[in-house]
């Protein structure tokens, strides 16, 4: 769910790249695509790379 904070910033970005000023519904409607897109291909990637590298990096000995 986006914040009214972040629907108005996402307004006026949208506005200054398009031109085009959207009503509350639509701007609503097209922020939470964006952020199920990014939710979608970025959040699934960085689980898996993290299990990666924790399975890859050696553990630390206490060499004292």
């Amino acid at each position: 769910m986006v914040s009214r904070a972040s629907l108005a910033k996402f307004q006026h970005i949208y506005f200054q790249e398009h031109g085009i000023k959207l009503d509350e519904q639509t701007a609503y409607e097209l922020a939470n695509n964006l952020v199920n897109l990014y939710r979608s291909v970025y959040l699934p990637d960085a689980k898996n790379i993290s299990q990666k590298y924790e399975k890859n990096t050696p553990t630390q000995t206490n060499q004292s």
